[in-house]
Protein backbone atom coordinates (compact mmCIF):
# COMPACT_ATOMS: atom_id res chain seq x y z
CA UNK A 1 0.00 0.00 0.00
CA UNK A 2 1.30 3.49 -0.84
CA UNK A 3 2.17 5.71 2.11
CA UNK A 4 1.01 8.68 0.03
CA UNK A 5 -1.40 8.51 -2.87
CA UNK A 6 -2.03 11.90 -4.51
CA UNK A 7 -4.41 12.34 -7.43
CA UNK A 8 -4.80 15.55 -9.43
CA UNK A 9 -4.06 17.82 -6.48
CA UNK A 10 -4.97 21.46 -6.89
CA UNK A 11 -4.66 24.36 -4.45
CA UNK A 12 -6.11 27.80 -5.11
CA UNK A 13 -5.56 30.67 -2.69
CA UNK A 14 -7.92 33.62 -2.39
CA UNK A 15 -6.59 37.10 -1.71
CA UNK A 16 -8.72 39.95 -0.39
CA UNK A 17 -7.69 43.60 -0.40
CA UNK A 18 -9.11 44.09 3.09
CA UNK A 19 -11.27 42.40 5.77
CA UNK A 20 -14.13 44.57 4.52
CA UNK A 21 -13.88 42.94 1.08
CA UNK A 22 -14.14 39.52 2.69
CA UNK A 23 -17.28 40.55 4.59
CA UNK A 24 -18.78 42.10 1.46
CA UNK A 25 -18.32 38.85 -0.43
CA UNK A 26 -19.83 36.90 2.47
CA UNK A 27 -23.02 38.98 2.61
CA UNK A 28 -23.53 39.87 -1.07
CA UNK A 29 -22.29 36.68 -2.66
CA UNK A 30 -20.33 38.70 -5.23
CA UNK A 31 -16.65 37.81 -5.71
CA UNK A 32 -14.39 40.39 -4.05
CA UNK A 33 -11.15 38.49 -4.28
CA UNK A 34 -8.45 37.46 -6.71
CA UNK A 35 -7.30 33.89 -7.02
CA UNK A 36 -3.83 32.39 -7.30
CA UNK A 37 -3.37 28.77 -8.33
CA UNK A 38 -0.36 27.59 -6.33
CA UNK A 39 -0.59 23.94 -7.34
CA UNK A 40 -2.39 22.05 -10.08
CA UNK A 41 -2.45 18.60 -11.63
CA UNK A 42 -0.07 16.82 -9.24
CA UNK A 43 -0.34 13.03 -8.99
CA UNK A 44 2.05 10.46 -7.53
CA UNK A 45 2.34 7.42 -5.25
CA UNK A 46 4.98 7.09 -2.54
CA UNK A 47 5.75 3.56 -1.40
CA UNK A 48 7.26 2.42 1.94
CA UNK A 49 11.04 2.79 2.00
CA UNK A 50 10.99 5.23 -0.92
CA UNK A 51 12.09 8.85 -1.10
CA UNK A 52 10.74 11.38 -3.59
CA UNK A 53 12.41 14.74 -4.15
CA UNK A 54 10.61 17.96 -5.06
CA UNK A 55 12.55 20.28 -7.34
CA UNK A 56 11.52 23.59 -8.84
CA UNK A 57 12.20 27.29 -8.72
CA UNK A 58 10.92 29.47 -5.88
CA UNK A 59 7.14 29.71 -6.07
CA UNK A 60 6.77 26.47 -8.04
CA UNK A 61 4.55 24.89 -5.35
CA UNK A 62 6.94 22.67 -3.36
CA UNK A 63 5.97 23.99 0.09
CA UNK A 64 2.28 24.02 -0.86
CA UNK A 65 2.48 20.33 -1.80
CA UNK A 66 4.18 19.50 1.52
CA UNK A 67 1.41 21.30 3.43
CA UNK A 68 -1.26 19.33 1.56
CA UNK A 69 0.47 16.03 2.32
CA UNK A 70 0.96 17.03 5.97
CA UNK A 71 -2.74 17.85 6.27
CA UNK A 72 -2.15 21.40 7.44
CA UNK A 73 -3.90 22.65 4.29
CA UNK A 74 -6.86 21.24 2.38
CA UNK A 75 -6.72 20.83 -1.41
CA UNK A 76 -9.13 22.85 -3.52
CA UNK A 77 -9.70 19.73 -5.61
CA UNK A 78 -8.17 16.29 -5.97
CA UNK A 79 -7.31 13.81 -3.23
CA UNK A 80 -4.29 13.09 -1.06
CA UNK A 81 -4.45 9.92 1.03
CA UNK A 82 -1.72 9.47 3.65
CA UNK A 83 -1.24 6.24 5.61
CA UNK A 84 0.64 6.24 8.89
CA UNK A 85 2.22 8.81 11.17
CA UNK A 86 3.69 11.97 9.65
CA UNK A 87 6.75 13.84 10.91
CA UNK A 88 7.75 17.22 9.53
CA UNK A 89 11.24 18.64 9.33
CA UNK A 90 10.58 22.18 8.15
CA UNK A 91 12.62 24.35 10.52
CA UNK A 92 15.12 22.65 12.80
CA UNK A 93 14.84 25.34 15.42
CA UNK A 94 11.06 25.39 15.62
CA UNK A 95 9.49 23.73 18.64
CA UNK A 96 12.52 24.32 20.85
CA UNK A 97 12.01 26.66 23.78
CA UNK A 98 15.13 28.86 24.09
CA UNK A 99 14.67 29.26 27.85
CA UNK A 100 14.63 25.52 28.51
CA UNK A 101 17.70 23.31 28.60
CA UNK A 102 18.33 20.68 25.96
CA UNK A 103 17.10 17.92 28.30
CA UNK A 104 13.95 19.87 29.18
CA UNK A 105 13.19 20.46 25.49
CA UNK A 106 13.41 16.74 24.81
CA UNK A 107 11.03 15.97 27.70
CA UNK A 108 8.66 18.65 26.43
CA UNK A 109 8.72 17.16 22.93
CA UNK A 110 7.96 13.69 24.33
CA UNK A 111 4.82 14.97 26.03
CA UNK A 112 3.65 16.76 22.87
CA UNK A 113 4.19 13.59 20.82
CA UNK A 114 2.37 11.44 23.39
CA UNK A 115 5.28 9.06 23.86
CA UNK A 116 5.25 6.64 26.80
CA UNK A 117 7.98 7.43 29.39
CA UNK A 118 9.63 4.00 29.05
CA UNK A 119 9.72 4.26 25.27
CA UNK A 120 11.08 7.78 25.34
CA UNK A 121 13.91 6.95 27.74
CA UNK A 122 15.32 4.58 25.14
CA UNK A 123 14.82 7.17 22.39
CA UNK A 124 16.35 9.91 24.51
CA UNK A 125 19.60 7.99 24.86
CA UNK A 126 19.77 7.59 21.07
CA UNK A 127 19.01 11.28 20.50
CA UNK A 128 21.68 12.42 22.95
CA UNK A 129 24.26 10.10 21.44
CA UNK A 130 23.42 11.23 17.92
CA UNK A 131 23.43 14.97 18.70
CA UNK A 132 26.76 14.74 20.51
CA UNK A 133 26.21 17.95 22.52
CA UNK A 134 27.52 16.51 25.80
CA UNK A 135 27.29 18.80 28.85
CA UNK A 136 25.67 21.53 26.72
CA UNK A 137 22.38 19.62 27.09
CA UNK A 138 22.19 21.02 30.66
CA UNK A 139 22.36 24.62 29.36
CA UNK A 140 19.48 26.76 28.00
CA UNK A 141 19.05 26.45 24.24
CA UNK A 142 19.41 30.25 23.87
CA UNK A 143 23.10 29.78 24.71
CA UNK A 144 23.55 27.36 21.80
CA UNK A 145 25.13 28.31 18.51
CA UNK A 146 23.00 27.98 15.40
CA UNK A 147 24.78 24.75 14.51
CA UNK A 148 24.15 23.24 17.95
CA UNK A 149 20.46 24.14 17.81
CA UNK A 150 20.11 22.56 14.38
CA UNK A 151 21.88 19.40 15.54
CA UNK A 152 19.48 19.00 18.46
CA UNK A 153 16.43 19.64 16.27
CA UNK A 154 17.59 17.23 13.58
CA UNK A 155 18.45 14.50 16.09
CA UNK A 156 15.00 14.75 17.64
CA UNK A 157 13.22 14.70 14.25
CA UNK A 158 14.95 11.58 12.92
CA UNK A 159 14.46 9.46 16.07
CA UNK A 160 10.80 10.00 16.97
CA UNK A 161 8.33 7.40 15.57
CA UNK A 162 6.99 8.16 12.07
CA UNK A 163 6.05 6.50 8.79
CA UNK A 164 6.43 9.52 6.56
CA UNK A 165 8.86 12.42 6.96
CA UNK A 166 8.37 15.70 5.12
CA UNK A 167 11.52 17.79 4.73
CA UNK A 168 11.47 21.34 3.40
CA UNK A 169 14.95 22.55 2.34
CA UNK A 170 16.68 21.45 5.57
CA UNK A 171 18.49 18.11 5.42
CA UNK A 172 22.20 17.95 6.15
CA UNK A 173 23.28 20.27 8.97
CA UNK A 174 26.28 20.89 11.16
CA UNK A 175 29.92 20.16 10.42
CA UNK A 176 31.25 17.62 7.93
CA UNK A 177 31.26 14.74 10.43
CA UNK A 178 27.68 15.39 11.56
CA UNK A 179 26.50 15.72 7.95
CA UNK A 180 27.84 12.27 7.17
CA UNK A 181 26.15 10.89 10.25
CA UNK A 182 22.88 12.57 9.24
CA UNK A 183 22.98 11.12 5.73
CA UNK A 184 23.71 7.67 7.14
CA UNK A 185 20.71 7.99 9.47
CA UNK A 186 18.42 9.03 6.60
CA UNK A 187 19.49 5.97 4.61
CA UNK A 188 18.91 3.74 7.66
CA UNK A 189 15.37 5.11 7.96
CA UNK A 190 14.68 4.31 4.31
CA UNK A 191 15.99 0.74 4.82
CA UNK A 192 13.62 0.44 7.81
CA UNK A 193 10.70 1.15 5.46
CA UNK A 194 10.21 4.83 6.32
CA UNK A 195 9.21 7.15 3.49
CA UNK A 196 10.51 10.64 2.78
CA UNK A 197 9.45 13.61 0.67
CA UNK A 198 12.30 16.10 0.35
CA UNK A 199 11.89 19.59 -1.14
CA UNK A 200 15.30 21.03 -1.85
CA UNK A 201 17.43 23.12 -4.18
CA UNK A 202 20.49 21.05 -3.26
CA UNK A 203 21.21 18.62 -6.09
CA UNK A 204 23.63 16.74 -3.82
CA UNK A 205 20.94 16.09 -1.21
CA UNK A 206 18.38 15.04 -3.83
CA UNK A 207 20.80 12.70 -5.57
CA UNK A 208 22.03 11.14 -2.30
CA UNK A 209 18.56 10.47 -0.86
CA UNK A 210 15.83 10.35 -3.51
CA UNK A 211 14.89 7.46 -5.78
CA UNK A 212 12.61 9.62 -7.90
CA UNK A 213 12.16 13.31 -8.54
CA UNK A 214 8.99 15.33 -9.01
CA UNK A 215 9.73 18.41 -11.08
CA UNK A 216 7.37 21.36 -10.52
CA UNK A 217 7.08 24.35 -12.83
CA UNK A 218 4.78 27.30 -12.09
CA UNK A 219 2.69 25.14 -9.78
CA UNK A 220 2.23 22.32 -12.28
CA UNK A 221 3.76 18.87 -12.41
CA UNK A 222 6.33 19.00 -15.18
CA UNK A 223 7.67 15.47 -14.91
CA UNK A 224 8.21 12.56 -12.51
CA UNK A 225 11.07 10.14 -12.97
CA UNK A 226 14.69 9.21 -12.39
CA UNK A 227 16.49 11.71 -10.14
CA UNK A 228 19.73 12.03 -12.13
CA UNK A 229 18.00 12.47 -15.49
CA UNK A 230 15.56 15.09 -14.24
CA UNK A 231 18.30 17.05 -12.44
CA UNK A 232 20.25 17.15 -15.71
CA UNK A 233 17.15 18.37 -17.56
CA UNK A 234 16.48 20.99 -14.88
CA UNK A 235 20.07 22.25 -15.05
CA UNK A 236 19.92 22.56 -18.83
CA UNK A 237 16.65 24.54 -18.67
CA UNK A 238 18.01 26.77 -15.90
CA UNK A 239 21.23 27.43 -17.82
CA UNK A 240 19.28 28.24 -20.97
CA UNK A 241 17.08 30.68 -19.06
CA UNK A 242 20.13 32.25 -17.40
CA UNK A 243 21.64 32.94 -20.81
CA UNK A 244 18.49 34.54 -22.19
CA UNK A 245 18.47 38.25 -22.96
CA UNK A 246 15.13 40.04 -22.72
CA UNK A 247 13.99 43.23 -24.41
CA UNK A 248 14.17 44.92 -21.01
CA UNK A 249 17.86 44.00 -20.73
CA UNK A 250 18.54 45.63 -24.09
CA UNK A 251 16.68 48.81 -23.19
CA UNK A 252 18.66 48.99 -19.95
CA UNK A 253 21.93 49.11 -21.89
CA UNK A 254 20.64 51.93 -24.09
CA UNK A 255 19.78 54.06 -21.06
CA UNK A 256 22.97 53.32 -19.14
CA UNK A 257 25.49 53.91 -21.91
CA UNK A 258 25.42 57.65 -22.78
CA UNK A 259 27.94 58.52 -25.47
CA UNK A 260 29.23 61.46 -27.48
CA UNK A 261 29.51 60.63 -31.17
CA UNK A 262 31.48 62.51 -33.82
CA UNK A 263 28.50 62.09 -36.11
CA UNK A 264 30.18 62.07 -39.52
CA UNK A 265 29.04 58.49 -40.20
CA UNK A 266 25.76 56.99 -38.98
CA UNK A 267 25.07 53.33 -38.32
CA UNK A 268 21.77 52.47 -39.99
CA UNK A 269 21.41 48.95 -38.61
CA UNK A 270 22.80 45.43 -38.41
CA UNK A 271 21.47 42.21 -39.95
CA UNK A 272 22.31 38.61 -39.06
CA UNK A 273 21.83 36.14 -41.92
CA UNK A 274 21.72 32.34 -41.76
CA UNK A 275 23.26 29.96 -44.36
CA UNK A 276 20.16 30.48 -46.54
CA UNK A 277 20.87 34.20 -46.68
CA UNK A 278 17.81 35.08 -44.60
CA UNK A 279 17.44 36.88 -41.28
CA UNK A 280 16.43 34.53 -38.47
CA UNK A 281 15.63 34.59 -34.76
CA UNK A 282 18.02 31.76 -33.90
CA UNK A 283 21.33 30.58 -35.33
CA UNK A 284 22.87 27.15 -34.95
CA UNK A 285 26.13 26.58 -33.10
CA UNK A 286 28.80 25.57 -35.60
CA UNK A 287 26.89 26.91 -38.61
CA UNK A 288 27.95 29.76 -40.93
CA UNK A 289 26.82 33.31 -40.14
CA UNK A 290 26.88 36.53 -42.11
CA UNK A 291 26.68 39.93 -40.43
CA UNK A 292 25.83 43.02 -42.45
CA UNK A 293 26.53 46.48 -41.03
CA UNK A 294 24.72 49.26 -42.89
CA UNK A 295 26.08 52.82 -42.71
CA UNK A 296 25.65 56.28 -44.16
CA UNK A 297 28.63 58.67 -44.39
CA UNK A 298 27.17 62.18 -44.42
CA UNK A 299 30.52 63.63 -45.43
CA UNK A 300 33.84 62.17 -46.60
CA UNK A 301 35.67 60.31 -43.81
CA UNK A 302 39.28 59.21 -43.98
CA UNK A 303 40.33 55.74 -42.83
CA UNK A 304 37.38 54.77 -40.56
CA UNK A 305 37.47 51.48 -38.70
CA UNK A 306 34.39 49.29 -38.18
CA UNK A 307 34.42 47.22 -34.98
CA UNK A 308 32.15 44.37 -33.85
CA UNK A 309 32.23 42.80 -30.37
CA UNK A 310 30.32 39.95 -28.71
CA UNK A 311 29.44 39.76 -25.00
CA UNK A 312 27.83 37.09 -22.87
CA UNK A 313 24.59 38.22 -21.25
CA UNK A 314 26.39 38.81 -17.92
CA UNK A 315 28.72 41.30 -19.64
CA UNK A 316 31.74 39.03 -20.16
CA UNK A 317 33.55 39.95 -23.39
CA UNK A 318 33.69 36.89 -25.66
CA UNK A 319 35.33 37.96 -28.90
CA UNK A 320 35.61 40.79 -31.38
CA UNK A 321 37.38 42.12 -34.43
CA UNK A 322 37.60 45.16 -36.69
CA UNK A 323 38.19 45.95 -40.33
CA UNK A 324 41.85 46.79 -39.73
CA UNK A 325 42.64 43.45 -38.10
CA UNK A 326 40.50 41.71 -40.70
CA UNK A 327 42.77 43.05 -43.46
CA UNK A 328 40.23 45.53 -44.85
CA UNK A 329 41.88 48.97 -44.99
CA UNK A 330 39.34 51.64 -45.86
CA UNK A 331 41.01 54.79 -47.23
CA UNK A 332 37.90 56.93 -47.61
CA UNK A 333 34.14 56.57 -47.21
CA UNK A 334 31.30 58.70 -48.54
CA UNK A 335 27.59 57.96 -48.91
CA UNK A 336 25.71 54.79 -47.96
CA UNK A 337 27.06 51.26 -47.96
CA UNK A 338 27.39 47.93 -46.19
CA UNK A 339 30.24 46.14 -44.45
CA UNK A 340 29.88 42.34 -44.62
CA UNK A 341 31.44 39.88 -42.16
CA UNK A 342 31.37 36.16 -42.98
CA UNK A 343 31.91 33.57 -40.25
CA UNK A 344 32.53 30.03 -41.47
CA UNK A 345 31.38 28.66 -38.10
CA UNK A 346 29.67 30.25 -35.10
CA UNK A 347 31.65 28.61 -32.29
CA UNK A 348 29.40 29.78 -29.46
CA UNK A 349 27.53 27.69 -26.91
CA UNK A 350 23.77 27.70 -26.60
CA UNK A 351 22.66 31.11 -25.31
CA UNK A 352 22.00 34.77 -26.09
CA UNK A 353 24.83 37.22 -26.78
CA UNK A 354 24.98 41.01 -26.95
CA UNK A 355 26.55 42.45 -30.07
CA UNK A 356 28.17 45.90 -30.15
CA UNK A 357 28.91 47.62 -33.45
CA UNK A 358 30.84 50.87 -33.80
CA UNK A 359 32.71 53.05 -36.28
CA UNK A 360 35.89 54.62 -34.91
CA UNK A 361 38.62 57.00 -36.11
CA UNK A 362 41.32 54.60 -34.89
CA UNK A 363 41.78 51.03 -33.73
CA UNK A 364 42.71 52.08 -30.18
CA UNK A 365 40.03 54.52 -28.99
CA UNK A 366 41.27 54.68 -25.40
CA UNK A 367 44.55 56.29 -26.52
CA UNK A 368 44.05 58.22 -29.73
CA UNK A 369 40.29 58.75 -30.10
CA UNK A 370 37.93 58.86 -27.16
CA UNK A 371 34.76 59.29 -29.24
CA UNK A 372 33.42 57.08 -32.05
CA UNK A 373 31.79 58.30 -35.22
CA UNK A 374 28.82 56.19 -34.12
CA UNK A 375 28.35 53.35 -31.64
CA UNK A 376 25.49 50.91 -31.02
CA UNK A 377 26.66 49.44 -27.71
CA UNK A 378 25.13 45.99 -27.03
CA UNK A 379 22.07 47.06 -28.98
CA UNK A 380 21.77 43.79 -30.92
CA UNK A 381 21.27 40.23 -29.72
CA UNK A 382 22.55 37.06 -31.39
CA UNK A 383 20.61 34.01 -30.24
CA UNK A 384 22.54 30.75 -30.63
CA UNK A 385 20.91 27.36 -30.21
CA UNK A 386 22.65 24.02 -29.98
CA UNK A 387 21.79 20.42 -29.28
CA UNK A 388 25.10 20.00 -27.47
Amino acid sequence: MPVVSARDLKKVYRFYESPRARLKELFTGKPCHREHTALEGVSFDLMPGEAIGLLGSNGSGKSTLLRLVAGSSEPSSGTCKVTGRVSTLLDLGSGLNPDLTGHENLNHAAMLLGLAPDHFEELKFQILDFAGLGEAMHDPVRTYSTGMTMRLGFSLAVHVPFDLMLIDEVLLVGDELFQRRSLRRIRELLQMGKSIILASHSFGDLTAVCDRLLLLENGKQSSLGDTDKLIQSYLEDAEREARRITEGDRLLHDTQMPQENLGKIELLGVEFLNPDGKTAEFFGSGEPLQVRIHYDAKEPVERPIFRIQYFRNDGLWIMGSNTSRGGLDIDRLEGSGTIVIDYDSVNLLDGDYYVSVGIWPDEYPSYLANSPFDLHDRRYVLRVRSGR
